[in-house]
């Protein structure tokens, strides 16, 4: 089963018609630029732009504090998040979610939940998000899984590089044949890197998160500052195996090439 989505020529240099090779649980679905702001899958839930997003050309919209889009989604127990961005190794500037529900609140305003998503640390780590809890009253843990080695990435602004990072998070081992159970991984597809771990069994993802995913900033409970540019997202509310994954990125590399860029 596939996704028809077609583009004119008024959205890209070349008309195209892009088949999406992975539908089953595709919750939303958008890329930047002219197209900003739109949900493409086929009777999906209608995003809000917040704030005031920069366009800065037809395909990238820089996104932050100024401005975002709320998904109008609610984070899912597994899941598997895509995100296109323009990365580099600034060394400061704190947390910078790139698509996610890190660092919001439960039902009752006051419970603190960190969520979950896929955030870029300071020092250039790239994190997949997956909160966990003990079940009853405790307090919500991270639980995210790194990746550390930060040698690949751009130390400006200037010559940052557009990259394609997945987090998911495996409840009950389909990402390929044998898998383990639990596990939460990272990937940067562009710079064939990953990581991932099991998350211990003492602990259960904690959904007590009354807020909707965020593109491009982080929740209610911290203000971020630094702002990137987007090339596009998908979040998908199950994991997806290792070929769907591929499969995906592939989709996204097809896109980033018709501007006359990689990822």
């Amino acid at each position: 089963m596939s996704l028809d989505l077609i583009m004119g020529n008024a959205i890209f240099k070349t008309g195209i018609g892009l088949d999406v090779p992975v539908t089953d649980g595709l919750l939303s679905l958008g890329l930047a630029g002219n197209l900003f702001g739109v949900n493409l899958v086929d009777g999906g839930v209608a995003p809000t732009i917040v704030g005031n997003p920069t366009k800065l050309d037809d395909y990238t919209t820089l996104l932050g504090p100024s401005g975002y889009l709320d998904l109008n989604v609610k984070e899912t127990e597994s899941f598997t998040y895509f995100v296109i961005s323009k990365l580099w190794n600034s060394g400061s500037g704190g947390n910078t979610q790139l698509i996610g529900t890190f660092q919001s609140y439960a039902a009752d305003g006051t419970t603190s939940v960190v969520g979950s998503g896929i955030v870029f640390e300071a020092p250039g780590y790239r994190d997949v998000i997956c909160s966990t809890y003990d079940g009853a009253s405790g307090a919500s843990s991270p639980n995210n899984q790194i990746i550390t080695d930060v040698s690949d990435l751009p130390t400006t602004e200037a010559t940052a590089s557009w990259r394609c990072l997945v987090g998911c998070y495996d409840k009950t081992g389909v990402y390929a044949s044998g898998a383990t159970v639990r596990m939460k991984r990272i990937f940067d597809k562009t710079a064939n890197k990953g990581s991932g771990s099991q998350v211990a069994s003492d602990v259960q993802r904690d959904m007590r998160g009354n807020e909707t995913i965020r593109w491009g900033t982080t929740n209610s409970r911290i203000s971020q500052s630094k702002s990137i540019a987007h090339m596009g997202y998908a979040f998908y509310n199950r994991q997806l195996t290792q070929t769907e994954i591929d499969a995906m990125y592939a989709r996204f590399k097809e896109i980033a090439a018709l501007q006359g860029f990689t990822i």
